[in-house]
């Protein structure tokens, strides 16, 4: 396995990865990533994000203290949101596939180093509606949300986003 990166929980620990024309303004995507939680964070902390609540052009992924996973896409007409109801293992290696499209909103999938990823089971699943919104004035970060506040207690391996 490679070198983990280690993220605290505080405001300031994120890998910035900027904004190339190639992560802007995606409306299908897929992101997969191992994560090791190694605290549970005391309020929603970011896993990975692009964009600001502010300017409502969000892509995150959020560890809430439950160790449930809570994301959301800005969109034109009606925001994609997803909470989990499955939630991570704690102090383990878990594998996180989230995928969005304009018609099937947000999907996650969760795994670890024993069972394949499957789709998680979701205690609130919103599709949304129309275009994500644009976020190529946005960096992608992660192990934080677009505004650099809530880095996720956790440690990331082997990080991929495909669009």
């Amino acid at each position: 396995m490679p070198t983990a990166i280690a993220i605290a929980d505080n405001t300031a620990n994120s890998i910035a990865c900027g904004s190339a024309s190639n992560v802007d303004n995606l409306q299908a995507w897929t992101r997969a990533f191992w994560l090791y939680p190694t605290a549970a964070p005391s309020d929603y902390h970011g896993l990975m994000g692009k964009g600001t609540f502010a300017l409502q052009t969000r892509r995150d992924t959020h560890l809430t203290p439950g160790y449930n996973i809570n994301s959301s896409v800005d969109r034109a007409t009606s925001d994609a949101v997803i909470t989990t109801s499955t939630a991570l293992a704690a102090s383990a290696w878990n594998f996180l596939v989230e995928t969005f499209d304009t018609t099937n909103g947000l999907q996650a999938y969760i795994g670890s180093l024993l069972a394949l990823a499957a789709e998680a089971a979701y205690a609130s699943q919103v599709v949304g509606s129309g275009a994500a919104n644009d976020d190529s004035a946005s960096t992608l970060r992660i192990g934080n949300i677009g505004l650099n506040d809530r880095s996720a207690p956790a440690r990331y391996a082997v990080v991929a986003l495909y669009n």
